[in-house]
């Protein structure tokens, strides 16, 4: 069918048709009936005569770009070559083509085919030439050409072919452009898409111009296609156009269209669209007003260059990405936001609407304010602070959605970040700035310091929520600081923040000093730290403060919550350096409920310093904080810590949860921890030191390590300095190994109380003053309800089954010892070894503890050298005290004190009436008499002083053994709930050994 184009217009077209059944051809031939041949048919043959209408719609139009422009009309002629397709529409088999074969030229077409009967049929008009094909992929020979275009209509549920009507016709539509300077003569391509699939399935239409050029060289491009009769956009529907340009700088002219309520291009017409698009380098839409009705549109690089141009300084301008922008090329000619803008006044709402800016190679604003959402930035390589900007200042300022994918950050200076450099109050006063669902992905950000992949300082009052920073694929993510304060996530906190459920994974973060996996330096006053976590990757650090979720807090009020460290490697060359951070601060931080590494999968935590002061931990290098539970979570630690200290004599301060503690609080927390080879004094296997500068309370606390070191070195506290500590409810279980001053519990105690604490710790020690539950208790210290079940081994002098050594005012009531003593030679006690100096008192305890050792044995206690020992109502259940030496220089062994000054109190303390014993009398110049089992003592004091075995009073100063007494008819539970009279408060008297409540 031929198309006969006078002007442009809009048309409406039909058809008449007429059918007549014939027995010649148009050429008079007789055409054979089927039932009379001797082949048969499947149909009849019949002619189908069609009429063009005469009727057209007329419309007038009037570019306002060019008024000879006036549409009058347009008219159809039947043309050699035009077909219909005939089809059963039960049966698509049953389908026949009928050919023209008269009226070309003519507006009466007669057709001519064979089709068997049917009740129905659909009928098609197929164009001379070819048949019509609408799809989304069309091409036009030039500008305003239109020898592409076809017309068809078609027919459904015809059930009589002498009457029917074609009742669908196609449509055409027609866009007249208007575009900048030149632009019409380069453009190569046309996108039509729309917001609905109205282009049959698809949103999409391409027209290709197979020769570029501006025809009538009035900057106007005019575009055709082919539309089916299926094919409508509705009203209040949106376009969106793309005018490409491939072969010049700029690449693309875009369009949006807003079709208002009433409007439509329906099925059946010529529509006709004129559109100025002469600004679309600038923006896009025909009503722009950078409003936030009608936002200025983006959906190219020059169009996103006239941000800064577009925005008002007066009041917030509102943007709209309505199409991906590639900024390749663009860097030269690209103007940040508010760059050269005095006082940085220019606002915006800039929606990306999940579009993507890509391959600009500088920030997107350089000072933003305002609100930026749904919108990712890809492919930056950036040489200034930040991505999406250098600055945000003022106040109110929001960040929503906004992604930066496989971005670079290099900058010579400090205050850098992936997404924003540097959060500041600027001259507005405290700032107010939300960011939001914003994920960093395979970016690496490299400054001079304050730096995280997020945001590297922020310096006003800021939300950070819901916010990750991740590598995938073959990408990766990383943060290098060659100053201090380096995270993950943000750099530096200086100003009240707020941080809730952010995440950082496989992201390796390193600086100097102040480095965490996600937050570098939190040091402001009210900061809330919740439910973030760091994954997959690697911190580490040159100098001090290192930690897995932050390096360290300042001495302000602030919160740390549910947050975790996992599958991660925590090192550093210096010192302060925990699995989750390396230094919390004074003055009411707090952190709860949170957990490094798992059961199955441990954190990492090295420090390859060598020398003093290490100051290493599972959880917190060190703390002047609170470390507590949330709810009912627990603060954990599974840790595995290594370092790489060769000094035997120096002070490293390690703990599987904490390496140094002042003044500070730990409660509700577990460490587990494997601490092989450390060498190096106050090591534990949950904190390393409780320093004398202030109190510090452990509470509620367990701790399952491997420990080893060399002095101080202990399943729980490596070394509790002289200060008034709390320390209770606590248990450690595990092995521990070292010199000297080495325990299950704590290594040493110097002030303080220790109540409701328990070891089952295996205990290890080449040197002196072991013991399974304290090395030393060594000043002002009471321990009270504790007991110890573990075994331990001292190959020094010095060994206790609760403690080694007891002095200088130290109490021990309600307390026991299950422990084996085995390995050594001197001094050895089922309670304490050795009762050295000043004022000692043990109170209702009682020990099961082998022994088996040279001399200076005690059930109880082995070696007394002060006349200020009190012992009383204890009980020396040990199943075996067996001297191996009695010789010249050995001192004597017994079953409750092996070696004793005459006049120590020594009021109704017990021993064991099964006792396997091989016991001596002595002094320094030789152990002559094997105290038979039978020999018991009765109490001593000042006034009732020591006697012998003959029962006469020994005058003489040199110190002797002490036996206690004996009740053969009671059990151990019988004899202390009735004779000792010890509290049914404390103790568990239902089995035939105490137990603490």
């Amino acid at each position: 069918m031929k198309q006969i184009w006078k002007y442009l217009l809009i048309l409406t077209a039909g058809f008449t048709v007429s059918i007549a059944c014939s027995k010649e051809d148009q050429n008079g031939n007789e055409i054979l009936d089927p039932t009379e041949t001797t082949t048969p048919v499947s149909g009849k043959q019949i002619t189908i005569t069609a009429t063009l209408s005469d009727a057209v719609t007329k419309v007038s139009f009037d570019p306002a770009f060019n008024g000879s422009h006036k549409p009058t009309g347009m008219a159809h002629t039947w043309q050699t070559g035009d077909k219909l397709c005939v089809t059963d529409e039960s049966n698509s088999s049953n389908s026949a083509v009928f050919d023209l074969i008269g009226g070309d030229g003519t507006k009466e077409g007669v057709f001519q085919g064979t089709i068997a009967d049917a009740a129905s049929y659909s009928i098609e008009v197929i164009p001379a030439g070819e048949s019509f094909d609408t799809d989304n992929e069309q091409t036009q020979a030039s500008d305003g050409d239109t020898s592409h275009l076809k017309y068809v209509a078609s027919a459904t549920g015809v059930t009589d072919l002498n009457n029917f009507t074609l009742n669908e016709s196609s449509s055409i539509i027609g866009f007249v452009v208007k575009l900048p300077a030149g632009a019409a003569a380069t453009i190569k391509e046309v996108e039509i898409e729309t917001s609905t699939d109205d282009f049959d399935t698809s949103t999409k239409l391409n027209v290709t111009i197979t020769t570029p050029g501006d025809t009538d060289n009035d900057g106007i491009l005019k575009v055709y296609a082919n539309v089916p009769a299926s094919w409508g956009i509705p009203a209040s529907s949106k376009m969106f156009l793309r005018f490409k340009a491939p072969d010049t700088s700029h690449t693309v002219y875009t369009r949006y269209q807003e079709f208002a309520s009433a409007a439509a291009i329906n099925p059946g017409e010529f529509n006709y669209l004129k559109l100025n698009c002469e600004h679309t380098d600038q923006y896009a839409g025909k009503d722009d007003a950078g409003t936030s009705a009608k936002p200025y549109l983006i959906a190219d690089p020059y169009q996103l260059a006239a941000v800064n141009g577009l925005a008002a300084e007066s009041s917030k301008t509102f943007f709209k990405m309505i199409d991906d922008v590639d900024m390749t090329g663009m860097a030269a000619s690209y103007t940040p936001l508010n760059t050269g803008v005095s006082g940085y006044t220019k606002a915006v709402d800039f929606d990306g609407n999940h579009k993507t800016i890509s391959n600009l190679a500088k920030h997107l604003f350089y000072v933003f304010k305002g609100s930026v959402k749904d919108l990712t930035l890809d492919a930056f390589s950036n040489k200034s602070r930040g991505i999406l900007a250098e600055y945000i200042q003022g106040t109110g300022h929001t960040i929503t959605n906004v992604d930066v994918t496989n971005g670079t950050v290099n900058y010579s200076s400090d205050r850098c970040g992936g997404l924003v450099g540097r959060i500041n109050s600027g001259t507005a006063g405290t700032t107010t700035v939300t960011i939001t669902d914003c994920d960093v992905v395979n970016t690496t950000v490299t400054s001079a310091g304050k730096t995280g992949v997020l945001i590297g300082s922020i310096e006003a009052e800021v939300v950070v929520g819901n916010c990750t920073v991740s590598a995938t694929g073959s990408g990766s993510s990383s943060v290098t600081g060659s100053g201090d304060n380096v995270g993950g996530l943000i750099g530096l906190i200086s100003t009240k923040t707020t941080v809730t459920d952010c995440a950082v994974s496989n992201t390796n973060v390193s600086g100097p000093g102040v480095v965490g996996g996600v937050i570098g330096y939190a040091n402001a006053a009210s900061n809330t730290i919740s439910g973030c976590s760091y994954s997959g990757g690697t911190v580490t650090a040159t100098a001090r403060y290192c930690g897995g979720m932050l390096g360290s807090t300042g001495d302000y009020t602030a919160t740390v919550s549910d947050c975790h460290v996992t599958d991660a490697a925590i090192t550093t060359s210096s010192d302060r350096v925990g699995g989750f951070i390396g230094q919390i601060g004074r003055n009411g931080v707090t952190v709860k409920g949170c957990t490094v590494g798992t059961e199955s999968d441990r954190v990492s935590v090295h420090s390859s310093i060598s020398g003093a002061n290490v100051t290493l931990g599972g959880f917190v290098g060190v703390s002047y904080g609170t470390v507590t539970k949330n709810g009912d979570v627990r603060s954990k630690a599974y840790t595995t810590i290594t370092c790489n200290n060769s000094s035997t004599g120096t002070y490293v301060y390690i703990g599987g949860f904490v390496g140094y503690l002042e003044n500070g609080t730990v409660e509700y927390s577990d460490a587990d921890a494997t601490m092989s080879g450390i060498k190096g004094h106050a090591v534990g296997g949950f904190a390393g030191t409780l320093t004398k500068e202030g109190p510090c309370k452990v509470d509620n606390c367990t701790s399952n390590a491997t420990v080893s070191g060399n002095n101080y070195v202990a399943g729980f506290i490596g070394l509790a300095a002289a200060a008034n500590h709390t320390i209770s409810n606590n248990t450690s279980a595990g092995t521990v190994s070292g010199a000297a001053t080495v325990a299950g519990f704590i290594g040493q105690a110097g002030q303080g109380t220790l109540t409701k604490n328990s070891t089952s710790c295996t205990v290890t020690a080449s040197g002196a003053n072991s013991g399974n539950f304290a090395g030393q208790l060594n000043g002002n210290v009471t321990v009270s309800k504790c007991f110890c079940t573990g075994d331990i081994t001292g190959n020094g002098n010095v060994c206790g089954g609760f403690t080694g050594i007891a002095s200088n005012g130290a109490t021990i009531n309600d307390c026991y010892s299950t422990s084996t003593l085995k390995g050594g030679t001197r001094k050895r006690g089922g309670i304490a070894g050795y009762v050295d100096a000043g004022t000692v008192s043990i109170n209702r305890c009682y020990t099961t503890s082998n022994i088996s050792n040279n001399f200076e044995m005690g059930g109880l206690v082995g070696y007394v050298s002060v006349e200020t020992f009190t012992m009383t109502k204890c009980a020396a259940w040990n199943g075996k005290i067996v001297a191996s030496s009695r010789a010249s220089n050995n001192w004597s062994s017994a079953a409750c004190v092996g070696v004793t000054y005459l006049t120590c109190t020594l009021t109704d303390n017990y021993r064991s009436p099964n006792m396997d014993s091989l016991i001596y009398w002595g002094t320094n110049s030789g152990c002559s008499l094997n105290l038979p089992n039978s020999f018991q003592h009765p109490d001593v004091s000042t006034t009732a002083p020591l006697t012998d075995p003959n029962g006469a009073a020994v005058t003489s100063s040199t110190m002797r053994p002490y036996q206690g007494k004996c009740d053969a008819s009671k059990t151990l539970s019988e004899l202390a709930s009735t004779t000792l009279g010890w509290s049914s408060d404390v103790w568990d008297f239902s089995g035939p050994l105490p137990l603490l409540k």
